[in-house]
């Protein structure tokens, strides 16, 4: 997908089947078409493996695509309940014990929480301090906002109604106040004049995956954030314990590494192999993929890899054992005779690119 509203879906010895499509040349009845930057597939159920809508995001607004026998249809009237004046940062279906209907969308301004089913809005959680970022595993999520906080949100029942649950921390909480790299930010640059926390630069978040690396369908509590900052670092941040105590208190570092690059994309899987192994894939803003495999106990296992592809910013794509890198060209890597292979897909991108996959629908 490209941001000039086409789409090209890339796939050998298949029959694709045509179910209808919107021409936004041919108006500007959808305006935030033209502009896609991510499409974010909506299911009916949280384990139903069919999708029925699609979140369409541009870089000023959202559309919301409804799919059935009967074909495409755009939503923009008063049936929809999506936020629709802003771009849509993820999307997904939010696994619940008691509702299996639920459905978040993140905008820059706020969380809304759906019931699909009814189609009406459960809660809408305003952000206050503008969203970066977001990304969504399973029964959670989490989101940056642009002063370095991170929000921990996942769903509770309450008086038989379904809730969300943000908590959030400050990321220079996760390097100092709970890692102890007291060596990193003199102490005295930590509170302003009155005595309160503040944010300390180099610590804003750049990348956030939630994907569980092992491959399998549950939700994983051991998430990897990137920040921005002179060393271009990622961490592994283990968060079992927030459910109960909240971040501030119980987010653990698991492992950290830097790179020579900006990471703008990350994945981590174990490319099926079922080992006790896994590899962290970080995308970076040079056009550069670099692969790090690490031991289930989280340390690093030999020397990063890296991977050119050209000068665009890379965007990853985990489909389940492979993973799709685009940035000025596209490879699919993937793991066979005990070590990383490649293969090139003949794919040119111009400006940037976003890979679809049906992992994720």
């Amino acid at each position: 997908m490209n941001n000039t509203g086409s789409l090209r879906v890339v796939q050998k010895s298949a029959e694709l089947e045509h179910l209808g499509s919107i021409d936004a040349t041919a108006g500007d009845a959808f305006p935030s078409v033209l502009q896609t930057t991510r499409v974010f597939p909506v299911h009916p159920t949280w384990n139903d493996p069919n999708h029925n809508g699609l979140l369409v995001s541009s870089q000023t607004g959202t559309t919301y695509i409804r799919l059935s026998a009967d074909g495409v249809q755009v939503v923009n009237d008063r049936s929809n309940p999506f936020i629709l004046d802003e771009p849509t940062l993820t999307a997904g279906n939010l696994k619940s014990d008691a509702y299996d209907d639920l459905v978040v969308q993140i905008t820059p301004s706020a969380a809304l929480l759906v019931e699909l089913g009814r189609g009406k809005v459960v809660q809408k959680y305003e952000a206050g301090v503008a969203l970066d970022m977001a990304a969504i595993s399973g029964t959670v999520f989490l989101a940056a906002r642009k002063d370095g906080s991170l929000w921990y949100g996942y769903v509770q029942v309450k008086n038989s109604r379904p809730e969300l649950v943000v908590r959030y921390a400050r990321t220079f909480q996760f390097c100092v106040i709970l890692l102890k790299h007291t060596s990193d930010i003199p102490a005295n640059k930590l509170k302003d004049a009155n005595g309160r926390n503040k944010l300390v630069s180099g610590f804003q978040i750049s990348a956030i995956c939630v994907d569980n690396w092992r491959g399998r369908k549950s939700a994983s509590q051991q998430f990897v954030i990137a920040h921005w900052g002179p060393e271009h670092r990622i961490t592994v941040y283990d968060f079992t314990k927030a459910h109960e105590s909240g971040l501030s208190a119980e987010a653990a570092r698991l492992l950290r590494i830097s790179l020579p690059a900006q990471v703008c994309s990350m994945v981590w899987t174990d490319f099926g192999q079922g080992r006790k192994h896994g590899h962290l894939l970080a995308g970076c803003i040079d056009g550069t993929v670099v692969v790090q495999r690490f031991s289930e106990e989280y340390v690093l296992d030999g020397s990063a890899r890296t991977l050119g592809l050209g000068s665009l910013p890379i965007r990853l794509t985990r489909d389940g054992d492979r993973v799709l890198a685009c940035g000025s060209s596209a490879v699919v890597l993937y793991w066979e005779g005990n070590r990383l292979q490649q293969s090139s897909i003949a794919l040119k991108v111009r400006r940037s690119a976003y890979a679809v996959t049906c992992a994720q629908f």
